[in-house]
């Protein structure tokens, strides 16, 4: 033991029966050169201590963490290439989040997660420590990389944030000065059209750290250029999402389809639930048709997974032929969709927000086609771009209750075309989102833009009365698309808040600052950055 520290050797041993103080001298530290810890560098003995401390909390499986964490923290100040700061990692029902995210930590060397765990509690009970702390079993290779303690000491050169309301609240809301990489997913608080969240969009898009924003559907690049947020250049448009490399990969075994084995038809609605009714994911079209096709037909049964009950909308008519599972993790579908038939997807834009809207397929629909589950999907933003073919691997609907089920009753009397397109849809899938168009060229984005960064920057947000820099200033105005007028300023200020350094008065020339501003924008005075 003398080359582990006595608290958590003790720690460890507390496990198995109480661990008693003897008051008393029993043995003498000797400090000498030639010491196996003295002849070590303070760099050194930090060092051993860190990997200790990642030891024994890999001994204790991870249930002190937090703790371990803190302690680990205090003892480094650790340069690293890319922080990733996720509010829903490692919530095991964001499959696309915790499948992206494993593959950086996996493939890229310097790099840093914090689980903030401000959005696990949408998925269910589970606390953020818990989720990390099964994560870490799972992933021990992993377990240094992740904490969910804010990383203080930390300097980084990169960024990277999921969703668009993460990455205002980061960078703008709490000052962040990182270079920065951000995903635009449908949701997460993005919206088409909305002018407030084009207004923060314009100064999340203007930030000088703001490097590349990656877009999912069409629809966004298209909104981005056109309305002149960025310039192509900075955008990167890549179709879908990523998916669970597991469930790319895996060959499942069907148990029974319509037609094949069972004389049942199974149909499927499986979301997430963000309006009192479902409006938005067209739940209440579900229920409508599937209210009209069990009465019709006796053999077809209907199958809701999510949050979601028998008393969101009327189904006492159709009781006994629904059936609600609640939420469940990307594994338990493995079992699930062994016998199911078709996943209805009748998407709504506009309802949750004026702007909102689902990708194309949603999450929930490209995890159905993987299993061979036929996928019913609406595309009422054109998303699709001849990408799946409708009558092949993929059936395309209206979000309606009439052509709903006018595709489920077509397909009804079609059992050999209906698995013939879960059987295209499922090669579709992985054809459209596997390692190499998903995940691969994301890491090669960051990889890129982490190529052409050589300064370090504190991992947090900068001081609330942090003044603008005079090189920030000089950094906005080499943008083509820099505008003042984006930002909010006071101009009644009783003493000059611009910093200044070496570096600030060259970029001056011996000009003052109400000189530089005069030319960028109109005689403004002497100013303070107002944070948002």
């Amino acid at each position: 033991t003398q080359h582990t520290a006595s608290s958590d050797f003790l720690h460890f041993c507390s496990q198995f029966g109480k661990v008693a103080l003897l008051n008393k001298f029993l043995n003498v530290y000797r400090k000498h050169p030639a010491g196996r810890w003295s002849s070590l560098s303070q760099e050194e003995n930090r060092s051993q201590l860190q990997e200790y401390i990642d030891q024994y909390n890999h001994y204790l499986e991870y249930r002190y963490d937090r703790d371990y964490s803190a302690r680990r923290q205090a003892l480094t100040n650790t340069k690293k290439d890319l922080l990733i700061i996720d509010d829903f990692f490692p919530s095991p029902h964001s499959g696309f989040r915790l499948q992206e995210m494993t593959s950086i930590l996996e493939k890229m060397q310097s790099v840093t997660l914090y689980a903030t765990g401000l959005g696990v509690s949408f998925f269910g009970s589970d606390t953020v420590d818990s989720l990390v702390r099964h994560y870490k079993m799972k992933h021990p290779a992993l377990d240094s990389q992740i904490q969910v303690i804010k990383p203080e000491q930390l300097q980084v050169k990169l960024l990277y944030l999921n969703f668009f309301n993460l990455a205002y609240r980061l960078i703008i809301t709490e000052g962040y000065q990182i270079p920065f990489v951000f995903t635009i997913y449908p949701g997460g608080g993005f919206a088409l059209h909305d002018p407030e969240v084009d207004k923060k969009l314009r100064i999340l898009l203007r930030s000088p750290y703001f490097r590349k924003v990656i877009v999912t559907q069409k629809v966004i690049y298209d909104y981005l250029i056109q309305n002149r947020f960025c310039t192509k250049d900075q955008v990167a448009f890549i179709f879908g999402v990523v998916t669970p490399l597991a469930a790319l990969e895996n060959s499942y075994q069907v148990r029974s389809r319509f037609g094949y084995g069972k004389n049942q038809l199974d149909v499927c609605f499986v979301a997430h639930k963000y309006t009192p009714h479902g409006e938005d994911k067209g739940y209440d079209t579900f229920i409508e048709s599937a209210t009209y096709l069990a009465h019709r037909y006796q053999n077809i049964h209907f199958h809701v997974v999510g949050p979601w009950t028998e008393n969101v909308l009327d189904v006492s008519s159709i009781r006994s032929r629904i059936t609600f599972y609640g939420s469940h993790d990307q594994e338990w579908f493995d079992e699930f969709y062994l016998d199911k038939d078709i996943l209805v997807s009748p998407n709504i834009p506009n309802k949750i927000y004026n702007g909102s809207f689902d990708g194309f397929p949603t999450g929930c629909a490209t995890d159905a086609a993987l299993r061979e589950v036929a996928i019913f999907c609406s595309d009422p933003l054109k998303l699709n771009q001849r990408r799946y073919k409708h009558g092949h691997d993929i059936v395309l609907i209206q979000p309606n209750t009439a052509h709903v089920v006018k595709k489920i009753e077509q397909y009804y009397r079609k059992s050999k075309k209906l698995r013939s397109i879960g059987i295209h849809g499922c090669k579709k899938v992985k054809e459209l989102y596997n390692y190499d168009k998903q995940i691969a060229p994301r890491i090669a984005l960051l990889q890129q833009e982490l190529d052409q960064l050589h300064d370090y920057h504190p991992a947090g947000p900068s001081p609330q009365d942090a003044p603008l820099s005079i090189e920030t200033l000089v950094e906005y105005s080499s943008q083509d698309h820099f505008h003042l007028s984006n930002w909010h300023w006071t101009s009644s200020l009783p003493r000059k808040l611009i910093k200044k350094s070496k570096t600030a008065a060259s970029l001056t020339k011996g000009r003052d600052l109400k000189g530089i501003l005069e030319k960028m924008n109109n005689n403004l005075d002497k100013i303070k950055r107002v944070r948002m």
